[in-house]
Order: structure tokens, then C-alpha cells, then sequence
């Protein structure tokens, strides 16, 4: 804060200094794609969006320390399952 005269009447001039840091809001808690494959992973027609969805969280996961690990695994796992259970009833049917 400095008093010099500013054309203000003589009142007090404040200077906000900013860094670059403080203008990027937070990050989230929970990584948003770890939240869509798990979303994805639940309907058994789009498993492999599920799949795809829940590698690129766990990059992004790995990268930013983000939550949500646990969550793109599950869907990992469960739109795996999917893809598994069409090829082995697709088999059943020949």
C-alpha cells in the first residue's frame, strides 16, 4: 500500500499483486473421466467407451494426484467384463 498522490483525493492506492498460480481455480477432488467410464462401464453396450474413459483417467490421475483412482479401475474391470461376456456369448452361438 502506498499513499503518493493518485488523483484519488489522497486516498490510499492498493496494489493487488497476482500470481499465476492463484488465477487457476482448484482442481477438482475427483477426476471427471474416472466418473464417466464408471457411468460408461454400467451400460453393457458402451463398455469400450467405459475402457477407454478409465485408462485416460488413470493417466491423468497419475499426472495431476487427483481422486478417483479406485473409480477408473472398477470401470476397467467392469467394461472388461462386458467385452468378455459379448465375445463368450457370441461363441455360444456358433
Amino acid at each position: 500500500m502506498s499513499t503518493e498522490p493518485n488523483g484519488l483525493g489522497g486516498l490510499p492506492r492498493f496494489e493487488h499483486r497476482t500470481r499465476p498460480d492463484e488465477m487457476l481455480p482448484p482442481p477438482s477432488d475427483v477426476n471427471a473421466r474416472a466418473l464417466k467410464a464408471l457411468m460408461f462401464s454400467l451400460v453393457p453396450g458402451v463398455s469400450v467407451l467405459a475402457i477407454l474413459y478409465a485408462v485416460i483417467a488413470l493417466g491423468q490421475i497419475s499426472d495431476t494426484g487427483q481422486r478417483g483412482r479406485s473409480l477408473a479401475v472398477i470401470a476397467l474391470v467392469l467394461g472388461l467384463g462386458w467385452v468378455a461376456a459379448g465375445i463368450w456369448l457370441m461363441a455360444l452361438r456358433n
